[in-house]
């Protein structure tokens, strides 16, 4: 495994575009896809036993490759303030014996971006053969999940 300062150069360099959002389209197609109506930032938390039930397959796909090993995937965030800058939050490896769910919801919800943009943390594989991306835009009222896929 490389350092995190080597992740963060290669997603910066190959994946964040220029002043809105993160292009995952490199990775492959989007095999998962999955949508939650959000009325508002507080209300994300609330529903999480729905996000739960409803995220089973990233779940299950997620687990079943981290949950009995010392290896962990990466987690990026951006937000991108007023749909046209971005702004780097951070990268770090992903807990999976905590509850990362909690951890990725809540960190959407407690730091969003500023004029109604789009708050994105994606987890990528080391390798970079997969990601799963969570959008939460405040624009469109949604928190958008998307799987993507090489293989």
């Amino acid at each position: 495994m490389n350092t995190l300062g080597f992740y963060d150069n290669y997603i910066q360099n190959n994946f964040v575009t220029q002043h809105c959002g993160i292009d995952l389209k490199q990775i492959g197609k989007v095999t998962e896809e999955i949508y939650f109506p959000v009325k508002s930032i507080e209300q994300l938390p609330h529903e999480s036993f729905t996000v739960r039930e409803r995220l089973k397959p990233i779940v299950q796909f997620l687990e079943g490759i981290y949950l009995d090993t010392f290896d962990r995937p990466l987690w990026y965030r951006i937000n991108v303030a007023d749909q046209a800058i971005n702004q780097y939050i951070g990268i770090g490896l992903l807990n999976m014996e905590n509850d990362w769910i909690k951890f990725i919801l809540d960190y959407l919800c407690n730091d969003p971006a500023e004029q109604g943009g789009d708050t994105i943390l994606v987890i990528f594989d080391t390798d970079f053969h997969w990601s799963v991306g969570f959008t939460l835009s405040r624009e469109t009222e949604r928190l958008i999940i998307e799987k993507r896929s090489i293989i």
